[in-house]
């Protein structure tokens, strides 16, 4: 066997045990799409938030993951307006009041050598404000359909007919989260698929993959103001389940007069490490952001990397972020 086509079917196998004990693809923007890890998190710095992601892995090996993502996250809005300032600290403006209530939503679809998903996951939280802070907590459910690809299905024994009773199995969860925030940092901690579903992609009796590990998810942030639209992001991601497989990623971001920015992070788990880099531009209440993960494996040597594409839109008040 090509030594090329060897490499990659390991790593890919790695890959897929990945996707069938765990719901949330390894994503390197995690600092924008923070409800997906935690739903506490949605809509936390009060804005509305329309987000398209794209991630495409091991550039130029055929069947390599990938994985498209459209999400949103808004708080409710109450009757009555209130009086807030612009993005130039311009007071006067009229606006709907927020809600201590948010929610968001997310919508996936995730290739993986044989295995396909696609899912939905929905969240609210509840917001309570303190004089300078304020505490969330919040809950999600997700349905994600896994399907297995029967024409790139290769059977080692030709009388096995193990997949003969179907390719695909909803899969349906559920998540909650705690989340702390302020103007200067956030932290909080989540436990994803609470209760542990089983998948069955159309598996035979005595044949079935075990159920989804509960996973637990540790997400911190700090902000350092440098004044005039500088200031630099430090955030950690700690995953781990109850395997204790555990990874973490460490990222840095540092923004210029609030319009572009540049960044480097490092994601660390047994036999899979990468080293990040992130770049993005901001324009008002656009931003467009990318990632390429220089994987240090094996692949790398015969692959253009990875490479993640994140396009965010916001509506709502910036005045109380350092943003």
């Amino acid at each position: 066997m090509d030594k090329r086509i060897y490499i990659f079917t390991v790593f890919l196998i790695l890959q897929v045990n990945l996707a069938i004990t765990q719901q949330i693809t390894n994503l390197s923007q995690f600092c924008e799409i923070k409800s997906n890890y935690n739903p506490a998190a949605s809509a936390a710095e009060g804005y509305t938030s329309f987000n398209l992601l794209s991630r495409q892995q091991w550039i130029g090996f055929k069947g390599a993951p990938s994985y498209n993502m459209v999400s949103f996250q808004s708080r409710l809005i109450k009757k009555g307006k209130k009086t807030i300032q612009n993005s130039l600290g311009i007071p006067g403006i009229t606006s709907p009041s927020l809600s201590k209530s948010a929610i968001s939503a997310y919508v996936l679809n995730d290739r993986n050598g044989l295995i396909q998903r696609n899912g939905i996951q929905l969240a609210y939280a509840y917001h309570i404000r303190f004089v300078s802070s304020q505490l969330s907590f919040g809950v999600a459910a997700n349905a994600i359909q896994f399907m297995i690809d029967k024409e790139k299905f290769h059977y080692f024994d030709d009388a096995d007919n193990s997949l003969e009773t179907g390719l695909t199995y909803l899969n349906i969860d559920f998540n909650f989260g705690v989340y702390y925030s302020s103007n200067k940092m956030y932290l909080g901690g989540s436990i994803i698929n609470m209760t542990k579903s089983e998948i069955r992609p159309g598996i035979s009796e005595g044949n079935q993959i075990e159920g989804l590990l509960k996973h637990f998810y540790f997400l911190g942030g700090y902000y350092i103001d440098f004044k005039k639209g500088n200031y630099n992001e430090l955030a950690v991601l700690f995953k781990t389940s109850e395997s204790m497989n555990y990874q973490a990623e460490f990222i840095t971001r540092q923004f210029f007069r609030s319009k572009f920015f540049g960044g480097v992070s490092y994601r660390y788990n047994t036999g899979y490490n990468a080293l990040i880099m992130h770049l993005g531009i901001k324009q008002d209440r656009l931003m467009i952001s990318y990632a390429f993960d220089f994987d240090f494996n094996e692949v790398m040597a015969y692959s253009l990397g990875s490479h993640e594409l994140q396009i965010n839109y916001r509506l709502g008040d910036f005045t109380k972020r350092i943003r």
